[in-house]
């Protein structure tokens, strides 16, 4: 938020300081208001955060990390509520703090609070470390009485926002792995390996399928041309960086984000989630509709949702409803339009923006660990043989009786659009186990896994499924296929009873049938 210098008179005489305000007209009536007539009123000159230079980008020599400002919060909530003063505080904290660079700040932060500047100001100058969402909370702290209170505030928003980040990085983590030892692979394989069948199939003197020929021209491409392609690999990385810096370029990469395949769900989730919590801390702290939307803005870390965001406060600025502007951004589902318009009828916009936010965070958790189960090679299911089609409305999987029936059931079935999964051991009856057994149980978790709803079962025991969610299934229906003997008998009804504990509405909703082979006799 802009800062202005001002000098006027009041009841006192001559007066000047700094105020921060949204624009100079609200900055005058401020001051109006505190009985000062203001004679000058300039924008002071604050430094914008740098987004030069690619080493500078990359922060490798200094960095505050979120971890800090989450202690250093936590901190200077637990002494300003204990009494301490705050120029006190500030100069107690600059002393044990260990990141260096928040070290010298804060001692810098000191010495401007020492000098009679408002804390808030203080913090305006150091836009690298602290967010304007961070400044706008400890300006109304400041100018409230309830200081201690904005830090717990921001203590409590920079934890859940640093999981979010969190769960986010650990999920692309593997997929990130698995694509650079590909790419290690690919080079190894067309420098050393394909060379030496070159020179073999050389010795043949045979026409080579045209892939062959393909395969040998990459390869030997790799070799003779390998610096061309280093030498685009860093163009590549220069050009990104800095059009990924540029104002064009961050909103177009913001927009693709959200609407990447597979992970674009999870981004856009995950950034609701952050604008929705981000509003209701700015709500709640009494700052109002219009300026906590600017602020969240800046926030939210994604120009093109930024944008989006901005075109919401320049409605509420012309006299529309909050539901309306949200609705006008077309960016929010239909559970969270409904929390708006209840919160703009209610006046508790702040307490249902938790809510919208812990319902994203939710979704958030749910797609991540789908994502992991998919793209987690371990995960795999032992004997599992899937179908090709991935139309939910054609795909049945068969659960069938032992090895012996995998191999006559995956003969004869349309391999299109019907899937196979075996059962083998002893199954569970999930009437009598305890969660903790069934949980642990192999063939349990494995059904449960090929299926893809997860379970409804609220237990701490589960720690590898899911929750339960009817749209995750894969299947249009799920076949219990076991012979007409008094084993096969066993094994259906068990099975049956492990679904009706773990997932009754796959019954209910006539997603489970039974195929009984005629094989043998009851």
């Amino acid at each position: 938020m802009p800062m202005f210098s001002y000098r006027g008179y009041s009841a006192a005489g001559e007066t000047s300081g700094t105020i921060e305000a949204p624009d100079r007209q609200t900055a005058a009536q401020t001051l109006s208001t505190r009985g000062i007539m203001p004679v000058s009123l300039t924008e002071e000159e604050v430094k914008e955060k740098s987004t030069g230079g690619f080493m500078s980008n990359l922060h490798f020599m200094h960095h505050v990390k979120i971890e800090d400002l989450v202690m250093f919060c936590r901190q200077m909530y637990s002494l300003t509520k204990a009494g301490i003063p705050l120029l006190r505080a500030i100069g107690g904290l600059a002393t044990t703090i260990t990141n260096p660079v928040l070290r010298d700040e804060l001692r810098q932060i000191g010495r401007d609070l020492a000098g009679g500047m408002p804390m808030a100001y203080s913090l305006r100058k150091r836009p690298d470390i602290f967010s304007p969402l961070f400044i706008a909370l400890i300006n109304v702290g400041e100018n409230t009485g309830e200081l201690e209170g904005s830090f717990k505030q921001i203590a409590e928003y920079l934890t859940l926002d640093m999981e979010t980040r969190k769960r986010v990085k650990a999920a692309i983590r593997y997929p990130m792995i698995v694509i650079i030892f590909l790419a290690i692979a690919m080079v190894v394989l067309n420098i050393w390996v394909i060379p030496v069948f070159a020179n073999l199939f050389t010795k043949f003197d045979a026409e080579l399928p045209i892939y062959t020929r393909i395969l040998l021209a990459v390869s030997h491409f790799f070799r003779t041309y390998w610096y061309i392609m280093l030498l685009s690999v860093i163009g590549v990385v220069w050009f990104w960086v800095k059009w990924t810096h540029s104002k064009s370029g961050r909103y177009t990469w913001g927009k693709w984000q959200m609407h990447l395949p597979i992970i674009g769900p999870i981004v856009t989730q995950s950034l609701l989630a952050r604008f929705c919590r981000s509003f209701a801390v700015m709500i709640a702290s009494g700052i109002t509709l219009n300026q906590a939307l600017a602020l969240v803005a800046e926030a939210v870390d994604n120009d093109f949702l930024a944008e989006k965001i901005v075109k919401m406060k320049t409605g509420i600025e012309g006299g529309q409803a909050l539901a309306h502007v949200a609705a006008d951004a077309n960016i929010f589902s239909p559970l969270v339009m409904q929390m708006f318009a209840v919160g703009d009828e209610t006046g508790q916009v702040d307490t249902l923006l938790l809510e919208a936010a812990g319902y994203y965070e939710g979704e958030v958790d749910y797609a991540l660990k789908n994502l992991t189960a998919k793209i987690d090679l371990t995960n795999r299911i032992d004997k599992f043989v899937d179908c090709r089609s991935k139309d939910v409305s054609r795909r049945e999987v068969y659960i069938v009786e032992g090895d012996s029936a995998l191999g006559s059931v995956k003969l004869a079935r349309d391999a299109e659009f019907q899937a196979v999964i075996p059962v083998r051991g002893k199954i569970l009856n999930c009437l009598k186990a305890s969660h903790d057994k069934i949980f642990k149980s192999e063939i349990i978790t494995n059904l449960i896994k090929v299926l893809g709803c997860g379970v409804e079962v609220k237990t701490g025991k589960n720690k590898t499924l899911s929750s339960f969610n009817l749209d995750s299934l894969r299947w249009n229906k799920v076949v219990i296929c076991t012979d007409a003997d008094e084993d096969g008998f066993q094994i259906r009804t068990l099975i049956l009873t492990m679904i009706q504990e773990l997932c009754p509405t796959l019954i209910e909703k006539g997603y489970v049938y039974i195929a009984e082979s005629p094989l043998y006799e009851i």
